[in-house]
């Protein structure tokens, strides 16, 4: 049937769809037995309907073919194709057709059970083709009987059409009012996208305004900076140089004192050779002493043996000025040492030299030696006395000799030392130049870096004072748009009120004035209905002007009300505008200390960069830079603007592709109405035509409208849940769509089937260009929603672009804020970890110092114990003598006082002394504890910036390349943490060694403990002797007088003026520490500032140590003139000083010691 179908083909391959029907329903045959009911064979048909891609049902050529027979008793069908004889057979009879049964026999259909009603119709056929008998009777009642049943059928689906009419209608305004929903939609995208891109076109503006001020205020700035950066290098410079003849003038003052040194050696020379003639004379003064007290005395007499004592006697305190001698140049060559190790130039006022020390000692030897006159005459001596003299003589020389040797080797040893002084010297110099060149690259590294840090905090205060201008222009234009708002709000509401007002009043006047009117025609047929029209009417006045009162209060309190709600709205608006200028402020404070933070970076940098020179010239570089980085910002700008531009010509093109595609909806609409009514006029005039058509046309509009019916109660029931369905659903005008192409295509079957009426061809041709006019529309809208999902999703992924951008931004701002801060403090750390460093240095070279001077005082101590032990033995020799008893009792009780009063002096002094030592140790430890205190503090520090640089790094190790350079600046920063590491090991070393100067201190008051414990000791013997003395005075003797003598000769020994002028060398002294003390206690207060001078901490240390040893050299010069004098006391025990030149020593003594 199909190939007889496809011989029609035009030449071309095609073929109308008219055509196309026409030969399938010529070609049609009747359904197979098996076929069932009209409702069945309507399942069948849909399910054999092929779906195409739209998910609409196509008709296949099979199921058309079944659709053209037909049955009869449709009526007794029990909806599987079968009815009962029974019934078959009693409608027969109702028509009045008697041999029913015989009919059926006839037929070959059995009388029992059920007969399938698609072969009775068959057989029917057949019968009514071949003969004219009472069969065709039978079957033109049957005939009857089905064409009443479809009647009734027909008017019950004419009103289901109608119904899905108006539901049809109510869709199709449904689908108009979501249609004008979605173009306001629309309309208000594209003005929302209007008003963005002018918006970002202002604030593009603005930024690039902002941008040009800022960089040509920061190159003003930048040009300031660079003038005072090559200011203060200049003045580094100088410093540099001034450092330099310093080192100069120390290398000068070395070699001074290398000379200085030569000279008292050669001085030490001739001073030797003065010795020798000392010695010679000496010998010669003994020998005539000798000759003129034990000449004519026996060797055998006690005389003789305490001649012997007292000699052995001087010559132990020979030997012992010889020791000290030895001392003196044992201190001088540590002191050698100690500056050689050091490096550094010995200070002149702070030790005295060789030939000093050498003429006070032997200022101290000369009174002791001048025993007796060269004038006395020469005794005959014995031969033992010269023996002595002779020995004597020979163990001098011998000492002289060694003396000498030891001399010799000593200033061979001082030489070598100068000359390794000297090299030490100069290789410290040529350390010094090559430290000052890797300083000089160190700077240029830091300056570059700081150049770097500059550029980026300038990028972040411009991107600051962007955002804040841009801030403010917003505010201003949110201030501006309010107004406008407001005004045409106010104006709007006024005239709407006016012109509400005038309606109410013109109805209300024109009802009043009809009603008067109308009362005034009916009342004046009388007379007496004057007053009551008069009443009337003045009642209707007063009623009018009543109701005109209450409506201009109406209007009163309407527009109080209006006037208040405006005001509350513009109150609101206003305290808005404010909260919101509040928040711009708080942000323009925040932004400005931001501002002020960053400049104060700035100055700090700067006074870092003003170091090296050619700063200018990178400047200009940077500036060109960031001109080609505007450059590029500004093609950014116009490339969003140019896709901007794209994105508004594309949501124009969907906007026109929109309305043209609702006019084409609107068009189909009206052609699909023009179809319906065509339709119904068919169905009119069929109705209108004679009943001469014939039973082959009734047989194929019943079977068409029995499929009409079915397929209206289907198209019903899917209408009723496609509508609920769609009024649910944001998408109502595909699903319309889709059901009116199911509807045109069902009438399009319905108009093939009627192929022979003319004017079928003509609707299957205009409902085909419908359909497919309808299905491009629907491709061009799904198209176009793609396009417009497309444009939605690209422009959601521009803006989440732009945040996370921005986001991106604000978290480079933040880590570059963060690696600043870190790099100061780390700078910071490490500046506080150098002056730590040279504070750990210069307490390490003052302990030195204090070390020496302990040393120094210990052995001074030393020699005045042994001082002591000789006077102690010296008292029990005078107080063993029993000549000059008489004199011993008269003069014991002042001589006892005496030597109380001194030895409470010098307990007093040594008291002092240690409590001074004591001091200066606390301070020197408090110094260490601070030091100490610092370094933790610095190290605590430095792990706190590891820990916050550690998981920072571990975080942003992930994103992508724009964080690459924090990434960079963040290592860096670890890298300089490790070197700070590295670098604080010598500082724990350091620290360690501070502690074990402490232990050292610690020991050294232990021994001063001791020795003072000692010193009490033998004060409690001297006054246990004392005291002896003093009991065992006997009665008092002629020579009194002689004791006067004695003292009288005695007291010249100390000259009063050489006292006096001691005493007034003391008090200047005392005015000078007083002065002294004041100014160190106001630096120690500056100095007390959390690390703040650690330079004059240094200062102050050592100024106070300079004047510690002068007090020493001060405190020993006096105990070595106390000493000879007591020596003197002692040679001569009864010959006493006066007691006021006593007092006023001993007076100046302590207030030397008040200090």
């Amino acid at each position: 049937m199909l190939e007889e179908v496809f011989h029609n083909l035009d030449p071309d391959g095609t073929m109308s769809v008219e055509d196309f029907f026409y030969g399938l329903f010529k070609n049609g045959k009747s359904l197979t037995p098996s076929a069932s009911t009209p409702y069945r064979q309507l399942k069948r048909h849909l399910s054999m309907q092929s779906f195409d891609e739209s998910g609409r049902r196509t008709t296949t050529p099979s199921a058309m073919t079944s659709s053209i027979g037909f049955r009869v008793f449709s009526c007794l069908d029990d909806g599987m194709g079968h009815a009962s004889v029974e019934r078959i057979l009693d409608t027969w009879q109702e028509e009045g057709i008697e041999n029913s049964q015989e009919i059926l026999k006839a037929l070959d259909f059995s009388l029992d059970g059920n007969i399938n009603l698609t072969e009775l119709t068959l057989a029917l056929e057949n019968e009514l083709l071949v003969t004219k008998n009472s069969i065709h009777q039978a079957a033109l009642a049957s005939f009857k009987v089905e064409i009443r049943h479809l009647l009734e059928r027909v008017d019950q689906v004419v009103r289901e059409k109608e119904k899905l009419r108006s539901d049809l209608d109510k869709a199709e305004k449904l689908k108009s009012l979501m249609a004008s929903e979605v173009d306001d939609h629309h309309a208000a995208i594209e003005r929302r996208n209007e008003y963005n891109l002018r918006k970002l076109d202002a604030e593009y503006k603005e930024r690039i305004g902002a941008l040009k001020n800022e960089l040509r205020k920061e190159r003003e700035q930048i040009l300031q900076q660079a003038g005072k950066q090559r200011l203060e290098l200049e003045q580094e410079i100088e410093k540099a140089k001034t450092e330099e003849n310093y080192i100069r003038d120390r290398l000068a003052l070395s070699l001074k004192e290398n000379s200085r040194l030569e000279n008292e050696l050669l001085e030490n020379a001739e001073k030797l050779a003065e010795y020798e003639n000392l010695t010679n004379k000496l010998q010669r003064n003994l020998e005539n002493v000798l000759a003129e007290k034990f000449g004519d005395l026996d060797p055998s007499s006690a005389e003789f043996f305490l001649q012997e004592e007292r000699l052995t006697q001087m010559r132990n305190e020979y030997e012992q000025q010889c020791r000290v001698l030895q001392d003196q140049v044992d201190e001088l060559q540590s002191e050698l040492e100690e500056y050689r190790a050091q490096g550094r130039v010995p200070r002149l006022p702070l030790k005295n030299s060789l030939s000093e020390e050498l003429d006070a000692n032997s200022g101290g030897i000369e009174p002791n030696q001048g025993l007796g006159s060269e004038e006395c005459n020469p005794l005959n001596m014995s031969i033992e006395a010269e023996l002595v003299i002779e020995q004597m003589k020979e163990q001098h020389h011998r000492d002289i000799c060694c003396l000498k040797l030891e001399l010799e080797d000593k200033v061979r040893h001082y030489e070598k030392q100068l000359d390794e002084t000297m090299v030490s010297c100069e290789k410290a110099q040529e350390n010094m130049k090559q430290r000052h060149e890797n300083e000089m690259h160190t700077l240029e590294k830091q300056i570059s870096d700081l150049k770097n840090e500059i550029a980026e905090l300038q990028g972040q205060a411009e991107v600051l004072k962007e955002a804040h201008h841009e801030a403010t222009c917003r505010h201003e234009e949110e201030k501006k748009e309010l107004q406008v708002k407001l005004e045409e709000e106010k104006a709007h509401l006024q005239e709407t009120l006016r012109l509400e007002h005038e309606m109410e009043l013109k109805a209300r006047l024109a009802q009043a004035q009809a009603s008067f009117e109308r009362e005034r025609e009916a009342l004046q047929s009388s007379a007496w209905t004057e007053e009551k029209v008069r009443g009337l009417t003045q009642e209707l006045e007063r009623f009018h002007q009543e109701q005109l009162t209450s409506l201009g209060e109406r209007y009163t309190l309407e527009k109080e009300e209006l006037r208040k709600e405006l005001l509350e709205k513009h109150q609101r608006e206003l305290q808005e505008g404010r909260y919101e200028s509040e928040k711009l402020q708080e942000e323009n404070s925040i932004l400005r200390n931001e501002i002020t933070t960053l400049s104060e970076e700035d100055s700090v940098s700067n006074l870092k960069l003003e170091k090296l020179n050619g700063s200018q010239e990178e400047m200009w570089q940077k500036t060109e830079t960031v001109k080609q980085e505007n450059a590029a910002a500004q093609m950014m700008v116009e490339n969003l603007k140019k896709q901007i531009s794209e994105l508004k010509m594309k949501n124009q093109q969907l906007d026109l592709e929109n309305t043209e595609l609702s006019q084409k909806n609107s068009q189909n609409q009206e052609k699909l109405q023009e179809l319906n009514q065509r339709l119904t006029e068919m169905q009119c005039q069929k109705e209108k035509e004679p009943e001469s058509s014939t039973l082959e046309e009734w047989e194929q509009e019943k079977f068409n409208l029995k499929e009409e019916l079915e397929r209206c109660k289907v198209q019903s029931s899917t209408l009723v849940s496609s509508l609920e369905a769609e009024l649910s659903e944001v998408k109502i005008q595909t699903h319309i769509v889709e059901q009116e192409n199911l509807l045109l295509k069902d009438e399009l079957e319905k108009m093939k089937q009627l192929h022979r009426c003319p004017d079928l061809s003509d609707f299957q041709q205009k409902i085909s260009s419908v359909l497919s006019y309808n299905e491009k529309l629907l491709k061009e809208k799904e198209a176009l929603s793609e396009e417009l999902n497309s444009c939605v999703d690209k422009l959601a992924k521009s803006s989440l672009l732009e945040q996370r951008i921005a986001t991106m931004k604000q978290e480079q701002k933040s880590w570059e804020h963060q690696s600043a801060s870190l790099k100061s403090q780390l700078v910071a750390s490490q500046e506080k970890v150098q002056n730590l460093e040279d504070t750990l240095q210069n307490v390490n070279l003052q302990m030195s110092w204090v070390k020496s001077d302990l040393r120094v005082t210990q052995q001074e101590k030393e020699a005045l114990k042994q001082e002591v032990m000789s006077l102690h033995k010296q008292l029990q020799n005078a107080g063993g003598k029993s000549w000059a008893p008489e004199i011993a009792t008269h003069s014991s009780g002042l001589h006892n006082q005496q030597k109380r009063l001194s030895w409470d002096k010098l307990d007093h002094l040594m008291n002092e002394e240690q409590q001074l030592l004591w001091q200066e140790n606390e301070r020197l430890q408090a110094v260490v504890q601070n030091t100490k205190a610092e370094l933790t503090h610095s190290r605590e520090k430095v792990r706190q910036l590891e820990s916050n640089l550690l998981p920072k790094h571990q975080k942003h190790l992930n994103p992508s390349g724009a964080v690459k350079p924090t990434e960079q600046e963040k290592l860096s920063l670890k890298r300089e943490c490790d070197q700070f590491q590295k670098e604080r090991s010598p500082t724990n070393r350091k620290v360690s060694q501070m502690n074990s100067l402490e232990q050292e201190l610690e020991t050294i008051h232990l021994e001063n403990e001791g020795l003072k414990k000692k010193q009490v000791k033998l004060d409690e013997q001297l006054m246990e002797m004392q005291h002896l003395r003093s009991t065992a005075m006997p009665s008092p003797s002629p020579h009194a007088w002689d004791l006067q003598l004695l003292q009288q000769q005695a007291c010249p020994m100390v000259p009063r003026e050489q006292f006096l002028q001691l005493q007034h060398q003391l008090l200047q002294a005392e005015r000078i520490n007083q002065h002294l003390q004041e100014e160190l206690e106001n630096r120690i207060s500056e100095t007390n500032t959390p690390q703040g001078n650690q330079e004059q901490l240094v200062t102050v240390m050592e100024e106070r140590m300079i004047e510690v040893e002068q007090k020493l050299k001060l405190v020993k010069r006096l105990l070595q003139e106390k000493v000879n004098q007591l020596k003197e006391q002692v040679s001569l025990p009864g010959h006493l000083c006066p007691p006021t030149s006593h007092s006023s020593f001993n007076s100046s003594f302590t207030s030397l010691y008040c200090y």
